[in-house]
C-alpha cells in the first residue's frame, strides 16, 4: 500500500511539474497574460503627429517600420531621431517600398516598386542599406523587418532566409495570435487595422489574454493620411486599455519582444540535432512510456546503436543490436559499406530490426524482447531483392515493404526504383512470396524522380500512410508521403509533396541544416506525432565532417496529411516543445565526454573500425588505463585495425588523450588518428627514428603510404598528452610533455580533406585512439590514461 501511494505521489509531482512548467512556457515578461506590439507602417506624417504623443501620455513604446523614401520619412529625419530616442523602435520596411504587382488590388504598385522586376541580389542590397540608413537614425544594430505588402519572395526566393543574420525578426501580415514556443520569428503574424473601433481593438487584446498569446497590431493611417485607417479616438482607447492593463499585458517594440521570444524558446526547446554527429537513417518505435530508436552503423563495430528515451528529446544508449562476431562479417568492406539502414518495430512483447549488411549477405531481421539485448543472429531473407527493409504490424499480419529493383530490371531513367511489399511469417520470420509493386519511380514519374527509399507503413484513422526518401541521400534529399484505405489499392501521393527537404534553400544561409530526409514517425504518449530523420551541418558549401545525424520535428496534421516542414521554412536547431525536457541529453548541443577508464568495460560510444576478432585491447591490465596492441594492421587496409573510435560530433571540439608509450622500432606509433575513410585521415602520433623519440603528424593518401608532415624531437618522462581542436578554419594539433602545457604542431590544416563532400561515402568524422606496427609483427602496447571531448559550436551556446 506504502508503494502504491509513493507512486501515486511520485505521479501526481510529475503532472504538476509538467504543468507548471507548460504554464511558465505560456506566460510572457513579468507573468503577464499576453504581449502585445504596436506598429505602424509607411513613415506616415500621422505616425509622427497623432500615433507618438498618445503613445508617450501612456507611457507605451512602439515600433515604425519606415521606407527611407517615402515623404514622411526623408522630410522628418530629426523627428524620427527623436522618437527612438524616446525608446520606440525603427524597423526596415526597404528602401523603396516595392511589392508584387501581379496581384488584385495592386494597380497602385508601378514601376520600380514593382517587386517582380527586382533580383535577389538588388532586394537585398536596398534593404541592408535601409539597416545602414536606420543605424545613423539610432545608433542600433539589431533591427527587425516587415515584409512589404506582405511579399515574402523575391524571384522565387524567399529572400529572409539568406537575411537571418541582418535581423532578429521579420513581421508578416496573416491574422493569427501564438503562444511563444509557437511564434516563427521570421514570419510572425499580425492583425491590420482598417476601420475598426476601440472596442473591436480591445476584444482583441482580450483575446490575445485569455489564450496567453502574442497579438501584433499593424497601423497605416492614424486619424487620417492613408486608405488603410485607425480613428484618433478608436486607437486612443486601445492604448488607455492597454495602459490601464500594464499588469497583465506586456506591451513593448517587436525587437525587445522578438528578444525575449527568441530566448525563451531557448529554454523551452529542445536541441537539433537529437543526435549529434554519426547517427544516420534513424528509425523509431515505442512501447508503453518508452521510446527506441537505432541508426546505421556502416562497417563500425559494435553496430546498431538502441537509444532509449522516456520524452523523445534525453536519450540514453542502452546497447547494441549488433554486438557479437558471430552476428556479422565486415572483413574486406570499405567503411560507407556495412550496415545500412536498420528499421526498429515491437509487436505483442518482441522487438524486430531488419536491415542490410551490404555485400555480405544482403537482408536479415534480428529479434530481442529487451531491446538492450541480446539481440538474435541473423536469419537472412535471400528473396528480397533490395534494400532498407521496413516492418508494419496490421493487427494479426505483418508485411515488409523495401526499396528494389525497377519493374522487370529495366531502368527508365538513373535512379529509378520501386517499392515492393510482401506478406512477412512473424512466426517462422520468413517473407511470403507475395511481391507487389506499390510505387514505381516515386511521386511524379513524368519528373524522373530518383532514389525512391527508406520506406515506412503505418495506419492512421482509417489510412495506411506510405512515408519515403526520394531524391537521393545528397544535397537534394527529401522525404515524401502517399496513402491509401486498403494495401490492396494504389497509393497515391500527396499533392503538396515533398513533406521535407531543405534543397531550395540559400546554401549561403547562416548555420544551415542539408540533405534533409530518410524519416520515420512515432505518435508520442501525448498523442502529438514526431519525425525522427538525418540531416547534414556543412561549415562551408557542401562541407561537413560530422556525418549525417538524426534530426527530430514535429509532424502536422493537414487534411489527414502529414507536414513535417513547410517548404518555405528552415530545420530549426532550438525547437519549441511541449516534452518535458530534463536537460540531460549527453548527445546533443555541446556536450562534454569524459572517460579516465575506470571502468571494466568500454563505454558504449566507443566504435571499433570492423569486428574484432581478437581482443588486443585491455582495461584491467593497468587500473585506470586503456592498453592497445600495437597490431600489425592499419588503418588503410579494410580489416580491424587497434582503433577505438569516437564520433565528432561538432565542426568546433577539442579531443584529447594521455599517453604511455615506449615505441621499440621506428614502425610503432601510437597517437590519436582522425580518420574519414581509410585513405582521409591525420595521425597525429609518438614514435621513434634513430632510437630517439619523436613526435609525427601524418596526413593519408590514395595509396597506402603516409605523407609527413611534421616531425620533432620530444623528451617524454611520463606520459605525452595529444590534442586535436577544430574550427571552421581547419584542424590543430597540439602536444604536452608537461601537464597542458600544450605546444602547437600544426594549425588548421585543411577540414575538408575529411569531409563527406571530398572522402566521399556515408559516414562521419571519427577521433580514435589508434596503435600500430604498420604491417610488422610487435608485442608492444600502448596505455591511454583517458580521454575528453568538448563540443564548441556557435550555434548551440
Amino acid at each position: 500500500m506504502k508503494t502504491k501511494l509513493l507512486l501515486l505521489l511520485l505521479l501526481t509531482e510529475l503532472i504538476v511539474h509538467h504543468s507548471h512548467a507548460q504554464d511558465n512556457a505560456l506566460l510572457w515578461n513579468g507573468n503577464r497574460k499576453c504581449a502585445v506590439v504596436l506598429t505602424y507602417d509607411d513613415a506616415l506624417n500621422v505616425h509622427l503627429n497623432n500615433a507618438i504623443p498618445v503613445l508617450d501620455t501612456f507611457h507605451l513604446k512602439a515600433t515604425f517600420y519606415l521606407s527611407a523614401f517615402m515623404p514622411g520619412c526623408k522630410n522628418r529625419l530629426n523627428d524620427w531621431k527623436i522618437a527612438a530616442a524616446k525608446g520606440h523602435e525603427l524597423g526596415n520596411h526597404t528602401l523603396y517600398h516595392p511589392c508584387l504587382s501581379n496581384i488584385p488590388g495592386r494597380e497602385w504598385v508601378k514601376g520600380e516598386q514593382d517587386m517582380s522586376k527586382y533580383s535577389l541580389q538588388r532586394l537585398e542590397n536596398e534593404i541592408r542599406m535601409t539597416n545602414v540608413f536606420l543605424e545613423a537614425l539610432d545608433g542600433k544594430k539589431q533591427r527587425t523587418f516587415a515584409y512589404t505588402c506582405g511579399d515574402m519572395k523575391v524571384a522565387d526566393s524567399f529572400f529572409m532566409n539568406g537575411m537571418k543574420n541582418d535581423f532578429i525578426a521579420a513581421r508578416a501580415v496573416r491574422s493569427e495570435m501564438h503562444h511563444i514556443t509557437d511564434v516563427n520569428l521570421y514570419n510572425i503574424d499580425c492583425y491590420a487595422i482598417n476601420g475598426e473601433t476601440g472596442e473591436q481593438l480591445i476584444e482583441l487584446v482580450k483575446k490575445a489574454e485569455q489564450t496567453n498569446s502574442l497579438l501584433v497590431l499593424l497601423f497605416h493611417g492614424v486619424g487620417g493620411e492613408h486608405s488603410l485607417n485607425v480613428s484618433l479616438k478608436a486607437h486612443r482607447e486601445l492604448l488607455q486599455y492597454l495602459h490601464e492593463k500594464e499588469k497583465d499585458i506586456w506591451v513593448a517594440p517587436m525587437a525587445e519582444v522578438a528578444t525575449y521570444i527568441k530566448n525563451r524558446q531557448k529554454a523551452f526547446s529542445y536541441i537539433n540535432p537529437i543526435l549529434a554527429g554519426f547517427y544516420p537513417d534513424p528509425s523509431i518505435c515505442s512501447t508503453g512510456n518508452d521510446y527506441y530508436l537505432i541508426n546505421s552503423t556502416f562497417v563500425y563495430y559494435p553496430g546498431i546503436p538502441i537509444f532509449q528515451s522516456k520524452n523523445l528529446i534525453n536519450w540514453q544508449q542502452i546497447g547494441n543490436a549488433i554486438n557479437r562476431p558471430s552476428q556479422v562479417n565486415f572483413e574486406g568492406a570499405t567503411t560507407s559499406r556495412g550496415l545500412y539502414a536498420p528499421s526498429i518495430s515491437y509487436h505483442k512483447g518482441v522487438f524486430y530490426i531488419v536491415c542490410t549488411l551490404i555485400d555480405k549477405g544482403g537482408n536479415f531481421i534480428i529479434t530481442a524482447k529487451d531491446p538492450a539485448g541480446p539481440w538474435s543472429d541473423p536469419y537472412w531473407l535471400k528473396e528480397i531483392d533490395g534494400i532498407d527493409p521496413s516492418l508494419f504490424f496490421d493487427d494479426d499480419k505483418a508485411y515488409i515493404v523495401y526499396n528494389s529493383i525497377p519493374p522487370e530490371n529495366k531502368s527508365l531513367w538513373d535512379g529509378h526504383r520501386t517499392i515492393r511489399i510482401r506478406s512477412f511469417d512473424v512466426e517462422h520470420l520468413k517473407v511470403i512470396n507475395d511481391e507487389r509493386i506499390i510505387i514505381n519511380g516515386g511521386v511524379d514519374t513524368a519528373r524522373h524522380p530518383v532514389w525512391i527509399e527508406g520506406p515506412h507503413i503505418f495506419k492512421k484513422e482509417g489510412y495506411y500512410y506510405l512515408i519515403c526518401a526520394e531524391g537521393g541521400t545528397a544535397y537534394n534529399h527529401s522525404e515524401v508521403v502517399f496513402r491509401t484505405k486498403d494495401l490492396t489499392t494504389p497509393f497515391i501521393p500527396f499533392e503538396q509533396n515533398p513533406i521535407l527537404t531543405q534543397r531550395h534553400l540559400n546554401p549561403e544561409r547562416k548555420d544551415p541544416i542539408t540533405t534533409t530526409g530518410h524519416a520515420d514517425f512515432v505518435q508520442a504518449i501525448n498523442g502529438n506525432w514526431y519525425a525522427v530523420f538525418l540531416g547534414c551541418r556543412p561549415y562551408e558549401g557542401d562541407h561537413y565532417n560530422t556525418g549525417r545525424e538524426t534530426f527530430m520535428l514535429p509532424v502536422q496534421w493537414e487534411n489527414d496529411w502529414p507536414v513535417i516542414l513547410k517548404n518555405n521554412n528552415e530545420v530549426p536547431y532550438h525547437v519549441p516543445s511541449q516534452l518535458i525536457n530534463t536537460n540531460r541529453n549527453i548527445f546533443s548541443g555541446n556536450y562534454f565526454f569524459k572517460d579516465e577508464f575506470n571502468s571494466p568495460h568500454l563505454d558504449k560510444r566507443y566504435m571499433f573500425l570492423r569486428v574484432p576478432h581478437k581482443k588486443w585491447y585491455n582495461l584491467t591490465e593497468q587500473k585506470g588505463k586503456l592498453s592497445l596492441q600495437t597490431l600489425p594492421q592499419t588503418c588503410s587496409q579494410l580489416t580491424n585495425p587497434a582503433f577505438i573510435g569516437f564520433r565528432q560530433a561538432h565542426t568546433s571540439f577539442e579531443a584529447s588523450t594521455s599517453l604511455a608509450f615506449k615505441a621499440k622500432k621506428d614502425y610503432e606509433k601510437a597517437g590519436l588518428l582522425i580518420f574519414q575513410n581509410e585513405h582521409h585521415f591525420y595521425y597525429l602520433c609518438q614514435s621513434i627514428k634513430n632510437k630517439r623519440t619523436v613526435l609525427q603528424l601524418y596526413q593519408s593518401t590514395v595509396t597506402d603510404s603516409l605523407t609527413l608532415l611534421s616531425e620533432q624531437e620530444i623528451s617524454v618522462s611520463n606520459t605525452l598528452q595529444l590534442k586535436v581542436k577544430s574550427t571552421k578554419k581547419g584542424y590543430s594539433f597540439y602536444y604536452a610533455v608537461e601537464k597542458n602545457k600544450w605546444v602547437l604542431v600544426s594549425a588548421n590544416m585543411d577540414n575538408k580533406f575529411l569531409s563527406t563532400k571530398t572522402a566521399g561515402g556515408f559516414i562521419g568524422t571519427m577521433i580514435a585512439m589508434y596503435a600500430t606496427a604498420n604491417g610488422h609483427a610487435s608485442n608492444n602496447k600502448a596505455f591511454y590514461d583517458n580521454f575528453y571531448y568538448q563540443g564548441d559550436d556557435e550555434v548551440f551556446r
